[in-house]
């Protein structure tokens, strides 16, 4: 069952249910925003903080063979080529949208929650 003033496919009504139910679809509107926003600050952290797990993996490739290096970074080059692809001849330009928003989302959801219970990001 949903919440009926926070239903967002209904257009709002006139008097007092109306203005209730403007309030909850802001409302919502807010929290979506502001967990997709805190999703993605968080992910920025968590990955190029001062412990974040980019310049741990950048350190550990560097103190490895060269050859290394190189075969991750053509690695990353063939993934974007092909990631990249794959999205310009993709129809679902609206599912990617789609996909993105539902993606720091989560990562707001699950970052909050982490935040929650640990007090920690």
């Amino acid at each position: 069952m949903q919440f009926p003033f926070t239903n967002m496919s209904l257009p709002a009504q006139r008097g007092l249910f109306g203005l209730l139910q403007e309030i909850g679809q802001t409302l919502a509107t807010f929290i979506i925003a502001g967990l997709m926003f805190f999703g993605i600050v968080a992910f920025i952290f968590t990955t190029m903080g001062p412990n974040g797990w980019l310049k741990a993996f950048l350190s550990e490739l560097l103190t490895q063979h060269p050859m290394a290096a190189m075969t991750a970074v053509s690695a990353l080059v063939i993934f974007g080529a092909t990631g990249k692809r794959y999205v310009d001849h993709t129809t679902f330009h609206v599912r990617i949208g789609n996909g993105l928003t539902y993606a720091c989302l989560s990562c707001g959801i699950y970052f909050a929650a982490k935040l929650a219970t640990t007090g920690a990001i």
